[in-house]
């Protein structure tokens, strides 16, 4: 009998996906169909005779993550208040990116890690100091012993 305790607890146990996982298997399998349906945008441009590699990989795997991405609409279910800790840190990475676009590198890695180390981690602000100093120190010296140029911004010059 559809709405019975035994049907929803029969339906609950055949989704393959975790209840605490489904936002973010719904988020990876957009971000994968985003990236084959690129993929095949970009294998149309390639000569004929070479479309035929990744076309071994496309044609499975697109209706693979089509498919992964309707279950994963089928099955999520919003809960702000279990998924609001991740949604904050999941903007706070995607306004970490904007200003390293706008600004450079340096002073949204500074905020980054304060953000992190203090409100984030609750850590005290001494030992804050010298793990955030190591960090970004890190960072910089990559770049040097690499040999790359650190990211400047597009609308303040800071690197």
């Amino acid at each position: 009998m559809p709405g019975s305790p035994a049907v929803e607890k029969h339906e609950e146990e055949t989704s393959a996906i975790p209840e605490d996982s489904r936002g973010i298997a719904l988020i990876l399998a957009a971000v994968a169909t985003v990236m084959f349906v690129y993929a095949t945008w970009e294998m149309f441009t390639f000569n004929p005779a070479s479309r035929l590699m990744p076309a071994l990989a496309i044609v499975p795997g697109l209706p693979l993550v089509l498919w992964l991405l309707f279950r994963g609409f089928r099955e999520y279910r919003n809960d702000f208040a279990r998924d609001g800790g991740e949604l904050w840190v999941l903007g706070v990475f995607l306004a970490y990116t904007v200003a390293v676009w706008a600004v450079g590198i340096s002073v949204p890695t500074l905020i980054l890690i304060v953000w992190m180390l203090l409100a984030q981690a609750r850590m005290r602000w001494w030992t804050s100091l010298i793990y955030g100093a190591a960090v970004f120190a890190i960072v910089r010296l990559l770049f040097d012993l690499l040999r790359g140029d650190a990211p400047v911004g597009a609308l303040l010059a800071f690197s």
